[in-house]
């Protein structure tokens, strides 16, 4: 049975998470030369939104690294930054303490509940978005 051939894979928008937090784990002595950090960087949470067309290869002869670069093709469209209420900054840092819930959580629904933040004297809402998926209608 010969192999059926497939047309290119495309799709128009897909939301594509990058983590924000990878340098915690790193210890700065891995990082490059030409780095630009000096430790951990407080990122903005965000999602980046990339189009991309797949085309897959099927012979079995090596392929070059100019054509392979071909069988994918990326294009950047618009990247999604988070904030929580009065527009203030998320963060990617990861979550090592907890604010605590506003005055009249439940009843109030102005009010919030406990929320991850990077530590006590650093309160912004730590979010953790490489699982996060956006549907076609941005919810």
């Amino acid at each position: 049975m010969a192999p059926r051939t497939l047309a290119p894979l495309s799709c128009s928008r897909i939301a594509v998470s990058i983590c924000t937090s990878l340098l915690n784990f790193y210890p700065s002595s891995l990082l490059t030369a030409h780095s630009h950090s000096n430790g951990t960087i407080d990122f903005q949470a965000r999602q980046h939104q990339i189009n991309f067309v797949l085309t897959p290869y099927y012979s079995a002869a090596n392929l070059s690294f100019e054509n392979a670069l071909k069988t994918l093709q990326l294009s950047y469209q618009d990247t999604l930054l988070y904030t929580e209420r009065n527009n203030t900054k998320t963060t990617g840092l990861d979550a090592l303490a907890v604010r605590p819930s506003q005055n009249g959580f439940p009843d109030d629904p102005e009010a919030d509940p406990a929320m991850p933040i990077p530590s006590e004297i650093f309160n912004h809402l730590s979010l953790d978005l490489e699982g996060l998926v956006l549907r076609s209608d941005g919810s």
